[in-house]
């Protein structure tokens, strides 16, 4: 066995006692045998391809809600049809988190987070080979299905992620509620504002552009191979902080007003989500009536898509600025300002066109959107134990209720007009605000001592 050279030598001079030389210089890392990273530059790592992996994931639901003028079009789909084309994402996608979510939680898994956008890819990229409504309703139930798998596991890997991946300034008042925010951001603002780009300009290129949309399948399956590789032995259930972090709080409020309170997120978020996705359907009503008769299919789509494209930028700036700006312990505040503020710029929107509707459509997006990820970051501070449960509640079961918001404005449209429609809507958004209005400031106080 070949002997370890001593880090520190004895020298013998000719004609004397030994002299101690200097230690021996340590080696410089090399390709072969550099340091390893450190635990931080991994979290870093695995933080920033997770929110990569939701700006991805997010492009795909916008191919069908900026393509469905046109998809009408070419499939002959009716006005209701085309509304449930709208309102099954929310549906599928929302009854899809919470059965996934509490597999695992049960079988500690991160698998289902990379499959689920792996499936998600694949199927709505595939949208313009449907040649019946049948078809397309089967892919994007699959699709979204898939989509809706991504996120409570990703959300939880995002939430634990954060606080160790974003240290200094850039984790603004919260490292948690900031994570969030630029998770969200990611997927909703970014990924949600290139979809529609994406979309409709490929579906431009010819009558049957929208085939090629199947390229686009390959981001995600890039993406979803990352993901696993980098995620999957992310620890999931909780760990000694999160147990002290449950028990701390436990001493303030019991469980029962803590799931209260989170019931209370939920209700606010859902009638939140409701808004926004009745606010898509009606941007396509309005572009129709905007054009008028002698509008395109296409024309419809562009101009349905800017209009999307303005909610999304708001989506994602929205969630960005109340994330690194707001303090914990003030979430109440902002989640009740944000119903009553937006809800009077959405009664106005039928009177307004070119960039007043697109910035309209943008402020809006502060209310139905932009205290979301900060409901998350609360309840996964008042619910410690349970982060993967409480993300599915408010993500996929008030998107699963909010698929009635694109047929509810179609038929109140139908039956009253839009305006009457964008009037339901924005009472809607101000019923979001006071649903926040009823939880414990007390509670949001004991819980902004948590990370």
């Amino acid at each position: 066995m070949e002997e370890r050279a001593p880090d520190h030598l004895e020298l013998q001079p000719a004609g004397g006692a030994a002299v101690a030389a200097e230690p021996a210089p340590a080696p410089r890392p090399t390709v072969a045998t550099g340091a390893r990273p450190t635990e931080p530059d991994r979290a870093r790592l695995r933080y920033w391809v997770v929110v990569a992996s939701h700006f991805v994931v997010d492009l795909y639901p916008m191919f069908i809600i900026s393509l469905v003028a046109s998809l009408q079009h070419r499939l002959a789909l009716s006005e209701t049809q085309a509304a449930v084309i709208i309102s099954i994402n929310g549906v599928v996608s929302g009854l899809s988190q919470p059965i996934f979510g509490w597999l695992g939680d049960r079988l500690n898994t991160r698998l289902f987070g990379a499959a689920g956008l792996a499936v998600g890819a694949l199927a709505i990229s595939g949208i313009g080979w449907a040649q019946t409504y049948w078809q397309l309703l089967a892919l994007q139930i699959l699709g979204m299905a898939g989509v809706g798998v991504f996120h409570p596991v990703i959300t939880a890997v995002a939430g634990r992620l954060a606080p160790g991946a974003l240290t200094g300034r850039l984790g603004g008042r919260s490292a948690r509620g900031m994570g969030l925010a630029i998770f969200f951001a990611a997927g909703v603002g970014a990924g949600g504002f290139v979809g529609p780009i994406v979309a409709t300009r490929i579906n431009a290129v010819g009558p049957d552009g929208v085939r090629w949309l199947l390229a686009m399948a390959v981001p995600g399956l890039v993406a979803a191979g990352a993901l696993w590789a980098l995620t999957r032995r992310v620890p999931h259930r909780a760990g000694a902080a999160e147990s002290r972090a449950d028990g701390a709080l436990a001493a303030v409020a019991s469980e029962r007003d803590r799931w209260l309170a989170v019931g209370l997120l939920f209700v606010s978020n859902t009638l939140r989500f409701t808004v926004n996705l009745g606010l898509f359907y009606l941007f396509k009503r309005l572009a129709e009536e905007r054009l008028g008769a002698a509008g395109t299919a296409a024309g419809v789509a562009s101009l349905h898509g800017d209009a999307l494209a303005a909610s999304q930028i708001g989506m994602g700036v929205s969630a960005l600025l109340i994330g690194r700006r707001l303090a914990q312990g003030h979430e109440r505040g902002a989640m009740i300002a944000t119903g009553l503020l937006a809800a009077p710029v959405i009664l106005l929107m039928p009177a307004l066109s070119g960039w007043a509707l697109l910035a309209a459509a943008f402020a809006a997006a502060f209310g139905f959107f932009g205290v979301i990820p900060t409901s998350i970051s609360l309840a996964q501070r008042l619910l410690p134990h349970a982060t993967g449960v409480t993300g599915a509640i408010l993500m996929g079961g008030g998107w699963a209720i909010s698929a009635a918001g694109p047929i509810l404005a179609e038929r109140v449209a139908g039956a009253w007009g839009l305006p009457a429609a964008f009037a339901v809507l924005a009472g809607l958004m101000a019923s979001a605000g006071g649903a926040a209005a009823l939880i414990s400031r007390r509670l949001v106080r004991a819980a902004s001592t948590l990370a």
